[in-house]
């Protein structure tokens, strides 16, 4: 597929050829014209454009992994009575309360995964204390805490034995707030992922992207 851009008059003039393979292989013909005379100047629009790369594009294979269906992007045509809507959350049971004297009712940002058999979260904990209109954040610091679930319904939150709370290590904190070297580490704001790549040692497959300031 083929597509020429005439140019003239603007100190070189010059013809430009495009040819359209796929999308990933085009090539550029450029060849002097010196008997073109006036302003020529063939545009093609935007859509035309796009029309010659959706027409030479293959299908994306996706294998047999799950894709969320947001866009057009993995999608060709919608018809007949199809189309694309954003389900709504349906309330259930509560499955994680945050009652422990290191959690509070500031507790939040909860990042879940499955690793292997166990389904893994860490989030905020944190506490909000509210006095004649103000806020009151002074009972303790922001920690970054761990929950486990064999079914992703029912958790659990182990004793770590990680860091010490008003005298005791029995919670389930796996990051705290503070100085670290030549860092003031957020720990609450944590967004804790799963690593999947297969080269990545056993003990560093779970990561997190935090908040963090030198000190």
């Amino acid at each position: 597929m083929n597509f020429e851009f005439r140019i003239s008059n603007l100190g070189f003039p010059w013809k430009l050829g495009f040819e359209f393979f796929s999308l990933t292989r085009t090539r550029l013909r450029i060849h002097p014209r010196s008997l073109l005379s006036g302003f020529t100047l063939l545009v093609f629009t935007t859509s035309l454009l796009a029309t010659a790369f959706t027409a030479t594009a293959d299908p994306i294979d996706i294998a047999s992994r799950r894709e969320l269906f947001v866009d057009d992007h993995l999608i060709e045509k919608l018809t007949g009575e199809a189309r694309l809507e954003l389900r709504h959350p349906q309330p259930r049971e509560i499955v994680l309360v945050h009652d422990e004297p290191w959690e509070g009712t500031g507790s939040g940002y909860h990042s879940v995964f499955k690793d292997g058999d166990l389904y893994r979260m860490y989030y905020k904990a944190w506490h909000i204390d509210t006095s004649k209109g103000k806020l009151d954040t002074s009972r303790h610091p922001l920690y970054c805490c761990y929950a486990e679930s064999d079914d992703g319904i029912h958790w659990r939150k182990p004793a770590l034995g990680l860091h010490e709370f008003e005298g005791s290590k029995e919670n389930n904190i796996t990051i705290t707030s503070g100085t670290v070297g030549e860092l003031d580490v957020d720990a609450g704001h944590p967004a804790v992922f799963k690593d999947a790549n297969p080269s990545a040692p056993a003990g560093a497959r779970s990561n997190s992207a935090g908040s963090t300031s030198a000190s």
